[in-house]
């Protein structure tokens, strides 16, 4: 299995949301995915989710410091 840093390293915000979304719907869907593969692609899109959380919640921060005049 991939470490969380394997698997956001190289990939964008965007590449990450895709992905998570991709895992999300294969998660939801209604293809067999036995439990051991299930319990993979979760860990995966927990990594990716929190991944996606701190890029939006840095960028909302450069935001706000560039409103103050900090960056």
């Amino acid at each position: 299995m991939k470490s969380e840093d394997e698997t956001t390293q190289t990939l964008g915000y965007e590449d990450a949301r895709k992905k998570l979304l991709e895992i999300v719907n294969l998660l939801e869907s209604e293809e067999n995915v036995n439990l051991e593969e299930s319990l993979k692609l979760w860990k995966e899109g927990n990594t990716l989710a929190n991944y996606c959380k701190k890029s939006l919640e840095d960028a909302q921060k450069s935001l706000e410091d560039a409103a103050k005049g900090n960056s």
